[in-house]
């Protein structure tokens, strides 16, 4: 079918964010081809027989210069709309293509290019119209679209119709979203001088993207978008982890099949071209190359994966979403309503936590008369759907005391929100998604970029990070979030309940210790009854200790150990003692206890005890991490050289530490995933 094309027409607009994350004005290369039959202004040699390219880009233009459009995708559905409105008798299908350079640090540019026809002209204008009107263009009645196509269906017996759709060939179905001229420093290669340097790749790397599951939607409030847009900035960066860290690769084969793993199976798209170039290999070539495109279908076979649909379909696995919820409080013990909140989401049925933010202090927003607010947010891995996750939300804040009132930013209990849940988008009279307002508000903000600061607004189609960034260089709101470790399970302590967290906002603690072994700090400390170490303990917060230690473990290897049973004998009458005495403070002392056994700590905590700290994290059991978990107490683990000679030695070195505390911060890790 003939066309008529325009190339490398450059315009300058701002769509999406450009490599440093700024929403600027940015170049844009776009280039189109429009199906339509050229053999009558052959013919009759007549200009005005033929589609007006001038008069199309002048209109293009004027929409380029004054849309408000966020991403790349939408922003190619308009172009596409405006041409094949140009002309509506001519102009059967347009193949788009619009470059934007420099986006992606060392990269040439990111491209999408997409084929819209006469069959898509009436779904576009769904989608498209209202902006498009917006900028000032005038587009045609559509009511007559389709008879008016039937009239110029055959031209010089051809059915342009279906002729136009031949031509089109995959691109009828799939869109193109490439990413050119990424290069990255790997170590690859299988001869022996290339193990020991890194050289430059080049990768030319194409998502194909089905029509029918980009979900395009309607005018929402925050204008036309796509349910679903790419960010590619942040697949780009997984790439890019993912080669650099995996370097060792002997072929460009296993790379290229290593890139196609991470956009099949962690970013989830059914198909990828990659081409990887390998430009100092070859003396009288330009580069050596490998090219591959996978289906899922065929990656999975390939690697010898299990495909979701191939699982058991006797008890099929439930699909697992990923959803972040903001947790606020202001009335009431905080530090406990959130603790509560987080251990009775964990401990309902099909929602797991699985990561937590820090918590902060904030100021209250809208009604400004009310106490502060303790705020943080957690990572949840859910199969509930979003209203189900709402309600159970609901239930908890129902159970632990949030009354409802009419003012919903007034003072409350709790206050729990699903902030984001996956990258889905809704809009409902009861329930919206994200949560309404979000990017203006640094402490829900805050804690999600502790967690991920790369998850993504599916509405703004922005990060967290980027967002938050946005709120303080463009809306110009200060982050002034006060970040806060709690020193207890509760505020019982009073305003020594927690402790400012960052350096910038310290305020040092003294702990004094009251040494029960003896000869744990070779001064001779023991004390001869419970009453005697009562009394030091609250001499020393008298004289300025904020916390104070309950050491009934020696740090000698020659001291006698005490059984469970005597330490607990020993350990909880002196904080019972301690809680006795200071009862009528209104800043009481931070108690901790220093043991290794699961049961004292429990029995401690029971009594009154706010820490478990430990000099012996190398010997921790997992029964202890069981109860700083179940009681939200904090835990503070050290480590200790465990050979009596080791102790009274010089120092490790740093490989000796590395090879004793690396492992132990490892198997901790996976301990407090099991919980």
């Amino acid at each position: 079918m003939d066309t008529i094309e325009v190339h490398e027409f450059e315009v300058r607009t701002m769509v999406g964010r450009d490599a440093w994350g700024r929403k600027k004005i940015q170049p844009l290369v776009i280039s189109f081809k429009m199906q339509t039959s050229i053999s009558k202004a052959a013919i009759l040699d007549q200009v005005s027989e033929s589609v007006h390219y001038g008069l199309l880009l002048k209109a293009i233009t004027k929409f380029v210069e004054k849309q408000k459009l966020g991403e790349l995708e939408i922003f190619a559905e308009h172009i596409a709309f405006t041409i094949l409105t140009f002309d509506i008798k001519r102009i059967f299908g347009v193949f788009l293509t619009i470059k934007k350079p420099n986006s992606i640090h060392n990269s040439n540019s990111v491209d999408i290019s997409i084929y819209r026809c006469f069959e898509d002209v009436h779904h576009l204008e769904k989608i498209c119209l209202d902006e498009l009107n917006n900028c000032g263009l005038t587009i045609p009645n559509l009511d007559n679209y389709n008879s008016i196509k039937s009239e110029n269906a055959s031209i010089n017996s051809i059915n342009t119709l279906e002729q136009s759709i031949l031509d089109a060939g995959n691109l009828y179905k799939e869109d193109l979203f490439i990413i050119k001229g990424l290069k990255i420093n790997v170590l690859l290669g299988a001869n022996s001088f290339e193990r020991f340097s890194t050289q430059v790749i080049i990768i030319d790397l194409t998502l194909h993207i089905d029509k029918k599951d980009k979900a395009l939607q309607k005018k929402s409030q925050s204008g036309n978008f796509p349910m679903k847009t790419l960010n590619y900035h942040i697949l780009v960066q997984n790439i890019v982890e993912y080669v650099e860290k995996g370097t060792g690769y002997l072929t460009l084969e296993a790379l290229s099949i290593s890139i196609a793993r991470v956009c099949i199976v962690d970013f989830g798209f059914e198909k990828v071209s990659i081409l990887v170039k390998k430009p100092c290999v070859l003396v009288f070539a330009n580069c050596s190359a490998v090219k591959i495109t996978r289906t899922r279908d065929q990656l999975f076979k390939e690697l010898n994966l299990v495909l979701p649909c191939l699982q058991n379909a006797i008890s099929p696995r439930m699909e697992s979403h990923i959803s972040y919820i903001s947790i606020g409080t202001n009335l009431g013990d905080k530090i406990k309503n959130i603790h509560n909140s987080i251990k009775m989401i964990n401990e309902s049925d099909n929602i797991r936590v699985v990561d937590t933010g820090f918590l902060y202090q904030s100021k209250p927003m809208y009604l400004e008369d009310q106490p502060m607010f303790f705020n943080t947010a957690i990572k949840v891995e859910t199969s509930l759907n979003p209203i189900a996750l709402q309600k159970l939300l609901k239930r908890i804040e129902i159970e632990l005391g949030r009354v409802f009132t009419e003012d919903k930013n007034g003072p409350r209990i709790i206050d729990l929100d699903i902030i984001l849940y996956d990258t889905l988008v809704i809009d409902t009279a009861e329930l919206t998604i994200p949560d309404p307002g979000m990017e203006n508000r640094h402490f829900q903000l805050q804690p999600i970029i502790d967690m991920d600061p790369f998850a993504v607004h599916g509405k703004l189609n922005s990060s967290v990070c980027m967002l938050s960034r946005d709120l303080i260089t463009i809306k110009g709101v200060v982050n002034d979030l006060v970040q806060v470790m709690p020193l207890s399970n509760s505020e019982k302590n009073g305003s020594k309940s927690v402790v400012l967290a960052h350096s910038h906002q310290k305020n040092t603690l003294v702990m004094g210790v009251t040494d029960v072994v003896g000869e744990s700090f070779n001064y001779g400390g023991k004390f001869d009854s419970i009453d005697e170490a009562v009394k030091h303990s609250m001499n020393l917060f008298k004289e300025g200790a904020d916390i104070i230690d309950i050491f009934s473990q020696s740090m000698s290897v020659s001291s006698k150990m005490f059984g469970p049973g005597e330490e607990a004998k020993i350990v909880i009458p002196i904080i019972e003692g301690i809680m006795s005495e200071s009862k009528n403070y209104e800043n009481k002392p931070i108690i901790s206890v220093n043991t290794s056994d699961a049961k004292v700590a429990q029995k401690a905590l029971d009594a009154g005890a706010d820490v478990i700290c430990n000099i012996s994290g190398s010997n921790l059991n997992s029964d202890v991490f069981n109860v700083a978990a179940e009681y939200g107490c904090p835990l503070i683990l050290m480590h200790k050289r465990e050979d009596s000679k080791a102790i009274s030695g010089p120092e490790e070195n740093d490989d000796k530490y590395k090879n004793d505390v690396i492992p132990l911060l490892t198997s901790m890790n996976d301990i407090i995933l099991s919980i």
